[in-house]
């Protein structure tokens, strides 16, 4: 009886310290978005985006700007990645107003370019027209390279939404940069009906692809691939990387778990609204007390 309270006393003690080699968990804003950033430039989406909600959270008790916008950001590029614009515009107009508010321009720039190619993909050419004209104006502060590939990527998308297509591929072409570039050129050929150019644009996205080891490029590179050889009539073709579309894009896209994942970042957004409700509830509270006690009080005096 003696020795099985000194090991129950023994293992009491252990509980109380961690165990030599174990692994330091994750408690700080930057160090969930380090875990974050890791699972999403794996391409693991739905994994990135509960760590995202983690770290967001996490941001917003720190008091933690830049990490708060970085994380709506993130949180935006997965939404934009699913299909899902109207969460993703959602996102990255919060992480906008913050980046205003703390006047980082670069991150601006960013999330202005990101809020452009959103809004053409919805077809609303108009709000995509607004925030490039935004766009353009705060690139004035700061003319550089990536400023300058900002300009011509949103001006391509913007021509592309308005389906000129030849101008939009020009706008592409002249990009500084290339490594989503000739994925937009082999889409805007397949909208064109340019078959063997869009062939050929999208063999260079799938090398691309496999060198960066970039899922994302090479689903498109197959869909391209796909539409392109039925428009010439190849059925065996075209069924071929169907099929390996969708089997890719099964892999990058886990659909189960990034609706699992968005789920849980509802029921954070519910409770942080929550929170509000109850804390202006309590202040209406608080004012209601201190009119009753000066009612109280002036009725007295008289």
């Amino acid at each position: 009886m003696k020795h099985s309270r000194t090991a129950l006393f023994i293992i009491f003690l252990l509980s109380l310290f961690p165990l030599a080699g174990q692994a330091k968990q994750a408690t700080t804003a930057n160090e969930l978005r380090k875990l974050a950033d890791k699972k999403y430039y794996a391409e693991m989406y739905p994994e990135a985006l509960d760590l995202y909600i983690k770290a967001l959270d996490k941001a917003k008790k720190e008091g933690n700007t830049y990490q708060y916008i970085a994380c709506t950001g993130y949180i935006g590029n997965i939404y934009d990645a699913f299909g899902d614009n109207n969460s993703c515009i959602h996102y990255y107009m919060q992480g906008l107003e913050a980046a205003k508010r703390c006047g980082n321009l670069r991150i601006q720039l960013n999330l202005l370019t990101n809020i452009v190619t959103c809004y053409t993909r919805m077809g609303n050419i108009k709000q995509a027209k607004h925030y490039f004209q935004l766009l353009q104006e705060k690139s004035r502060h700061s003319a550089n390279d990536t400023t300058h590939y900002y300009i011509l990527y949103n001006k391509a998308r913007i021509l592309g939404a308005e389906r000129q297509y030849q101008k939009a591929i020009r706008h592409l072409g002249s990009s500084i940069y290339l490594l989503y570039q000739l994925s937009e050129i082999a889409n805007l050929y397949i909208r064109c009906g340019m078959a063997h150019e869009a062939l050929a644009v999208s063999d260079s996205c799938i090398n691309m692809a496999n060198e960066l080891n970039s899922g994302e490029l090479k689903v498109n590179a197959y869909k391209v691939k796909a539409d392109a050889y039925a428009m010439l009539n190849k059925d065996r073709e075209a069924q071929r990387y169907r099929e390996l579309y969708f089997s890719l894009n099964d892999s990058v896209y886990n659909i189960h778990k990034f609706y699992k994942a968005r789920y849980n970042l509802m029921e954070y957004e519910n409770q942080e609204h929550q929170k509000q409700l109850t804390m202006l509830n309590e202040r209406i509270k608080q004012q209601i007390y201190v009119i009753i006690a000066v009612v109280l009080f002036l009725s007295l005096m008289s």
